[in-house]
Formats: structure tokens, C-alpha cells, sequence
């Protein structure tokens, strides 16, 4: 990608955060909490560390997955950047994608990432072979052969 100008333009480098003051187990503790799970800065360990330190590989803790943490810097107003940790918490059932600031733990933005089917579907489906031309088929006909199709539901 090549850009010209500033990406995020009326930024002051010398007025944002370039270190964290709060680690990345404090930062899934924090973000744990906005979803209502409790779980300790304590219990959580950092098992790899990325090479540029913007990375780190968090144990899982409550959740299914280990957690990665990334630094970024979220927009907050026009000219107005905040260090963040961006994350995604796997629950058995649902994700959130969360990010909290990397000064306080407080959380800037989060979204349930899990799309649930709300209403029952029906597909249409060939079982056994594809209606595609030239498709491995049995039919010997001279005539377009009739390919019985299967429906299949969700609820």
C-alpha cells in the first residue's frame, strides 16, 4: 500500500502513548470483564512474544483459544489516538473482537463477531453429481438427463 500525506492526519506523534503501561494479561483481564467472565491478570500468562513486541500470545485462561493480543493505536477523535490492545475472546458459543486501552484497561470498542441462524432455511441441493457441463456423469442419453435434487434443512 502507498499512501501520501499523513494516514491519520492532525496526529502529534509527541502526544500519543508508545509504551503500554498495563501488560497484555491485564489487558484480557480487562477485556474479560466487559463480557461479564472474571478472570485474574494473575492466572493468564504470556506464552510467546512477538519479535517487533506488538504481539503477544496469551494462555487461554476461561476461554477456548489461546488469545492474541495486538498493539495498535485506536482513533478516538479526529487527531486523537489512543494505544490499544485489540484481541478476540473465544467462548464456546460465541467471540467478541475487543480492544481496550493499553493506559487504562477501558474498553474502547467490542462486537459479538458469532453470527447465529435466526430462521429456519432450505437448500436445493444435487446429492450425487453436478448439473455442470461435461461433469462426470452417468447419463448416456442423447437428451439433457434429469438430475434428482435433494432438499436439506436447518432450524
Amino acid at each position: 500500500m502507498r499512501t501520501t500525506g499523513l494516514l491519520a492526519p492532525g496526529i502529534r506523534s509527541n502526544a500519543i502513548a508508545a509504551r503500554p503501561t498495563i501488560d497484555a494479561t491485564a489487558a484480557v483481564a480487562a477485556a474479560a470483564a466487559t463480557i461479564k467472565v472474571d478472570v485474574s491478570a494473575n492466572s493468564l500468562t504470556v506464552l510467546e512474544q512477538g519479535s517487533d513486541g506488538r504481539t503477544q500470545m496469551v494462555s487461554p485462561g476461561p476461554f477456548d483459544e489461546n488469545i492474541r493480543t495486538e498493539l495498535i493505536y485506536f482513533p478516538l477523535a479526529p487527531g486523537q489516538l489512543a494505544l490499544s490492545y485489540s484481541m478476540v475472546l473465544w467462548q464456546p458459543d460465541v467471540a467478541y473482537m475487543v480492544i481496550v486501552d493499553a493506559q487504562t484497561g477501558k474498553l474502547l470498542w467490542r462486537k459479538n463477531i458469532t453470527q447465529d441462524q435466526t430462521q429456519t432455511v432450505t437448500y436445493n441441493i444435487y446429492n450425487n453429481d453436478s448439473p455442470t457441463p461435461s461433469a462426470p456423469t452417468n447419463c448416456t442419453q442423447p437428451t439433457p438427463c434429469v438430475l434428482p435434487r435433494v432438499l436439506l434443512g436447518q432450524t
